[in-house]
């Protein structure tokens, strides 16, 4: 059977919900793939660079599913700072043949002037990794323009950052429509 990793933070883990309520699991249960769950609340992109070797390598998937900046942005850390260790991680994985689909966070609630400027980073960090597929085979999903087409955006969050079942159900199908994973 083929494998993928799930790589992230809290938004991979699956923090507040159910076992069975995150992305990756629903993503196991709805397509032809094992899933590996391996994220971590609160985590950067700087440990999941640190954990590529042990959490993804050793594993040796087919795919590896990346999600992760925003507690990045919420650390203060440059735009060019993530950007550098998610392309870091996807010239590592491309090296072990290994298929990285990055995804670009949800927006978060804009409650002040700090969550504007996460968002404005996540918009930033999507053109940047844009135009670094003019020279990397990889897959780019912005989550953040998913979710931002939907109305009545605030039903598929917990807490304004974290998302519910439903926020995880619909990146889940996301990147099955995306890849054509379908069972």
């Amino acid at each position: 059977m083929k494998k993928i990793v799930c790589l992230g933070d809290s938004l991979t883990y699956g923090y507040m919900l159910e076992r069975g309520e995150s992305f990756p699991y629903i993503l196991g249960e709805i397509s032809s793939y094992k899933v590996l769950n391996k994220g971590i609340n609160g985590d950067t992109s700087l440990g999941m660079l640190t954990r590529l070797k042990s959490d993804v390598f050793e594993e040796n998937p087919n795919i590896l599913i990346l999600l992760g900046g925003v507690n990045d942005f919420y650390a203060n850390i440059s735009t060019e700072e993530v950007s550098n260790n998610i392309k870091t991680i996807i010239v590592h994985t491309l090296d072990k043949k290994i298929k990285p689909i990055i995804l670009i966070s949800p927006p978060v609630e804009e409650l002040s002037q700090n969550e504007i400027i996460i968002n404005s980073k996540l918009e930033g960090l999507y053109k940047d990794l844009l135009g670094y597929k003019k020279f990397f085979n990889f897959t780019l999903i912005s989550l953040y323009e998913i979710f931002k087409k939907k109305e009545d955006i605030a039903k598929y969050y917990l807490d304004g950052l974290h998302l519910n079942k439903k926020g995880n159900m619909l990146i889940a199908e996301s990147i099955l429509e995306k890849l054509s994973l379908k069972k």
